[in-house]
Order: C-alpha cells, then sequence, then structure tokens
C-alpha cells in the first residue's frame, strides 16, 4: 500500500487552547447561571442594590474575558490563513474576512442585514461557514457545528491555538455558491 499523505492532521491541543476553552465555559455557565443566583440572593438579602450591583459586574466581567479570547483567537485564526490578524478587531469586516478564509464570498456576510429575512440567512450562513471553517482547518463538519456555531468562544480558541494548519483546497470554494 502506498503511503498517502493525510489532508486532514491530527488534533494536537495546546494547553493554552485548554485552559482558555476551559475558561470559555466557565464563562458561559458564570453568564448563565448568575441571574438565577442573584435572584435567590435578592430574595433574603436586606439590600436589593448590593447583589444586582455584584450580578452585574459579574456578567461584565465574564463577557469582557471571552471577547478578550474571541479576539485572540480569530487573530490567530486569520493569522494560520495568510490574512493579517488586525483585520479581526473591525467589527463587518471581520466578519466578512472570515467567509473568505472559508471559502465563501465576503458580501455574503451583509446578507445578515436584510429586514426580517436577514437573522434566519445569517444563521444559516453561520452554520455553513463554520463547518467550511472547520474543514479548512482539518476537522470534521460535526465538529465546526458543534464547536464553530454552537459554542463559538470555545471553538475559536482551540481552532487559534491547536497545531492544525490552514488548508485552503479542503472545504468550501469561492467560485461555489451559499448553498453548494
Amino acid at each position: 500500500m502506498i503511503n498517502e499523505t493525510k489532508i486532514y492532521p491530527d488534533w494536537k491541543p495546546s494547553t493554552l487552547s485548554i485552559v482558555l476553552s476551559i475558561v470559555c465555559c466557565l464563562s458561559y455557565v458564570g453568564i448563565m447561571l448568575s441571574p438565577i443566583v442573584f435572584s435567590i440572593w435578592m430574595v433574603f438579602a436586606d439590600n436589593y442594590a448590593v447583589p444586582l450591583i455584584i450580578m452585574y459586574l459579574f456578567m461584565i466581567t465574564c463577557s469582557l474575558a471571552m471577547s478578550v479570547i474571541m479576539i485572540i483567537s480569530q487573530w490567530k485564526i486569520l493569522t494560520k490563513a495568510g490574512q493579517p490578524g488586525w483585520k479581526c478587531l473591525i467589527p463587518v469586516y471581520n466578519t466578512w474576512t472570515l467567509y473568505e478564509v472559508a471559502g465563501y464570498q465576503g458580501y455574503y456576510s451583509l446578507l445578515g442585514f436584510i429586514p426580517v429575512a436577514g437573522p434566519v440567512i445569517a444563521l444559516i450562513a453561520a452554520f455553513l461557514v463554520s463547518m467550511s471553517l472547520a474543514m479548512k482547518f482539518g476537522k470534521s463538519k460535526a465538529w465546526g457545528v458543534v464547536l464553530l456555531a454552537l459554542l463559538a468562544p470555545v471553538g475559536y480558541t482551540v481552532l487559534g491555538f491547536s497545531e492544525n494548519t490552514y488548508i485552503a483546497s479542503a472545504g468550501h470554494q469561492m467560485n461555489e455558491g451559499l448553498f453548494e
């Protein structure tokens, strides 16, 4: 049998990606559970202001932590794909660039701005882009749906800090349509 080169390299998680993923998971859990925990605290507290202030500070801290981790992770993903990392800092342009890295036309990211139908189109496109982006980095489509579309901070952190390389020929190609 001939030795064939693997198109999809084995995934080797780095310690940093594991730690950052755990921080993102804890932030997710914290943001979801904090209103419940602090509402119970408010029932038994004499002063309503203290639990509310602590809850908002906690939620802001978790949100900022996830935002910083997402920026760093997207910067690393764009750098691996041969794009300048600063593109992840510009709000609409970062999505445009991510679509291009995933093999889609960048202007598809603007379809989300269409009134009424835009959010549905953007949701469908997010799943398609996530699957293609996962394949570009040697992951499966299911990995892309679960970690890049549904648990984005965790998936982008793992993708950014893993040792996988960008494979331009994998996944979706620019000359294909959105739903092909």
